[in-house]
């Protein structure tokens, strides 16, 4: 059962590295129109490390956080060179207060993990998670070179390293992340990754797409691609094979009302997540970037506190449409489970330039494929009726509705009366 007291938390997405070894075409950083990254540093420089760690650690003692999560990003955190990654980790530990846990993790595509970056890896207790998309004919479909040639090969040598090291108790935690597809099959990847690739934690990411992109025929093929995933899961019936996803949805569909009792406690501290640019640039969730609203090039660690940064106007309509259910979202069984597709997926899924983030997910038709999916085999195994009624449906509600409120960034207008700095308005 979650505990009522939520541990105070300060997570960066740094971005060391603003450059990247591979042109996946689907990536949202350099392919995606968003071009911010031109004017950054291509590498994270040592003073503005130290800026941030000063950043963080004024930080933790602001809020009372005692613990600080560094995720190591990019681009490809791994065009780092080692001396300054170990350096970069040292000043991060070295200039937090006494009392605060720093930890780290990094997301890398594999391709330049050696045995030198697992000692680091090792000595820093670096959580590793690789982004690969499955077997070698569907991950070299978009996961390509700078020359169109695939990664699979490259990016398999890398991640066999690093499962090796985990299970040897090198590093803390290793894990996979793969871009699920509305044209590829869940059950193969889930079986590729785990009976043949032999890992035991993987993550799907869903579509980083806004309504103004999406084809939503494709809604639903997203949930199928869940549901035949889960299916392989249930049918493994192995507690050591971690997908994040699903064990949430079960564990929401046995403990619904404590789970949202502790969103509500939380709602604050959980806003205390930040992406820090090359440059040392403060903002939100990396991938509203594309969204062109203004929210990554008005702060900076170098003259705000993160005090100051989460009291900003613009950060606070991404947090009020976050923890406000679109339109639409209110009469929804899943609707505290799914909190406008914002649980499964990410805040981008709702927004359009017509209604900002006021609609339903762009996958909503797909995750209700998948809710329901799991309830019915949760129903079949032993949870009532009664019990998943009060999990999914109670008075205890963390979420409003829009009801005609103004939503945030509609038009893109709102913005700028938020203290957004856009150019230009459409």
């Amino acid at each position: 059962m979650p505990s009522s007291i939520q541990p105070r938390v300060i997570e960066a997405v740094v971005k060391v590295t603003e450059v990247c070894n591979i042109n996946c075409t689907y990536c949202y950083v350099f392919n995606r129109g968003d071009e911010s990254y031109k004017l950054h540093d291509k590498y994270m420089k040592p003073e503005t490390v130290s800026q941030l760690a000063d950043f963080l650690a004024r930080a933790a003692h602001d809020v009372g956080a005692t613990e600080i999560r560094v995720d190591f990003h990019g681009g490809e955190p791994l065009m780092l060179k080692k001396a300054r990654f170990d350096e970069y980790c040292e000043t991060f530990k070295a200039r937090a207060p006494a009392d605060v846990r720093v930890v780290f993790a990094l997301q890398t595509n594999g391709m330049l993990v050696d045995e030198a970056w697992i000692a680091l890896f090792r000595k820093h207790k670096v959580t590793v998670g690789v982004s690969i998309d499955g077997p070698q004919p569907i991950n070299d479909v978009e996961r390509i070179d700078h020359f169109g040639r695939g990664t699979y090969e490259r990016t398999r040598k890398g991640l066999d390293a690093l499962n090796d090291a985990y299970r040897d108790g090198l590093i803390p935690s290793f894990g996979l992340l793969t871009v699920a597809s509305a044209k590829t099959s869940g059950a193969e990847i889930y079986r590729h990754f785990v009976h043949e690739v032999k890992v035991d934690a993987l993550d799907f990411l869903l579509p980083i797409e806004s309504h103004d992109e999406f084809d939503p025929s494709t809604s639903l093929a997203y949930g199928q691609f869940l549901v035949d995933a889960f299916d392989e899961w249930v049918k493994d019936d192995d507690p050591y094979i971690r997908i994040r996803i699903f064990s949430n949805t079960l564990a929401f569909f046995q403990q619904g009302k404590e789970i949202v009792k502790g969103a509500r406690q939380s709602r604050d501290i959980d806003y205390n997540l930040i992406t820090v640019s090359s440059n040392g640039d403060l903002g939100p969730d990396d991938s509203l970037r594309t969204l062109d609203l203004g929210l990554f090039s008005s702060a900076t660690i170098r003259t705000d506190s993160l005090q100051s940064y989460r009291g900003r106007a613009d950060l606070q309509g991404i947090r009020d449409a976050e923890n406000t259910l679109p339109d639409g979202c209110g009469e929804c069984a899943w609707k505290n489970l799914c909190r406008g597709g914002a649980a499964n997926g990410r805040l981008i899924n709702r927004f359009s330039s017509a209604r900002g983030f006021n609609n339903k997910s762009i996958i909503c038709e797909g995750l209700q494929h998948f809710y329901s999916h799991v309830a019915a085999h949760v129903l079949r195994n032993g949870v009532s009726f009664n019990q998943l009624t009060q999990s999914l449906i109670h008075e205890d509600e963390p979420f409003a509705e829009y009801n005609g409120a103004p939503c945030p960034f509609a038009n893109h207008a709102t913005a700028i009366e938020l203290g957004g700095t856009l150019e230009t308005v459409e």
